[in-house]
């Protein structure tokens, strides 16, 4: 199979792969090609376009299709709320949550077995984790959020053992995804606001922060979307993909704008 991006989703039965190479349309909220008229359609993705503000609004690229390359089976009773890859040693890692089944997994990605676990303890809501290297690139680890708790673990990859517990602020006092971004040794952090946090990879501590926002034009105010979850880093064009709670669609984000750049919709 040739080489092309791909994204992991998890459902409550499978993993699921997926192409996203293919653009299919561009959409803009004037264009009588955004013919949907619900609540959910990517023309008023964020709730708030009307009909004064569409002929205001940029085009946004939306991925409407999509290839499912391949389905991989998953413990239907995992509360998944993490997923990270080794691509080296070919291993899932999994971050599961609620209180007193919080652990996080090493899995098969072939056959869904749980190779190995570690338990959160009872009084932890396990969220976001993700896969990194230390500055050295001698050091593989896997870092963990919780909840509600303010609380972050690290794990050495090679053996899960715990090396680090954290502390940890963000802009709700909740942590939900977070990803790894090599090149300039930052995590980006999600709370389920419209702000992703930056940490230094060492100190854990915030550098900086961005609003995630639409595209606007330069006479009209940008509008912020709120509950930014599951965050997946971009290695190929060195952009951040979230997805958005209870939404049907993935989004491309900028990580220096905070722009939205591309929506991939799923809702079909």
């Amino acid at each position: 199979m040739k080489a092309q991006k791909c994204i992991i989703l998890f459902i409550k039965v499978a993993i699921c792969i997926i192409g996203i190479d293919h653009p299919l349309c561009i959409i803009a909220a004037d264009s009588d090609t955004c013919d949907q008229n619900d609540s959910n359609n990517n023309c008023n993705y964020d709730g708030a376009t009307n009909k004064e503000e569409e002929s205001t609004t940029k085009p946004i690229a939306v991925h409407e299709h999509y290839e499912l390359l391949e389905i991989l089976p998953h413990d239907v009773d995992a509360f998944t709320q993490g997923l990270t890859y080794d691509p080296v040693r070919d291993i899932l890692w999994e971050g599961t949550g609620l209180e007193g089944s919080s652990q996080l997994r090493h899995v098969d990605p072939k056959t869904g077995d749980v190779l190995k676990m570690v338990p959160l303890g009872s009084k932890f809501f396990g969220e976001g984790i993700s896969f990194y290297t230390n500055n050295n690139n001698d050091q593989t680890s896997i870092i963990q959020l919780s909840w509600k708790d303010k609380t972050g673990w690290i794990y050495d990859a090679e053996t899960m053992e715990l090396t680090k517990t954290f502390q940890y602020e963000t802009s709700t006092g909740e942590g939900w995804g977070i990803t790894y971004n090599p090149k300039r040794h930052e995590f980006y952090v999600s709370d389920g606001s419209e702000y992703i946090m930056v940490w230094d990879a060492t100190s854990l501590k915030e550098i900086r922060r961005f609003t995630v926002v639409l595209q606007q034009q330069a006479t009209t105010e940008a509008r912020p979307i709120q509950y930014i979850n599951e965050l997946e880093f971009s290695h190929t064009d060195e952009t951040l993909l979230a997805n958005v709670w209870y939404q049907d669609a993935i989004l491309k984000i900028n990580i220096d704008t905070g722009i939205v750049e591309q929506i991939y919709d799923f809702s079909t």
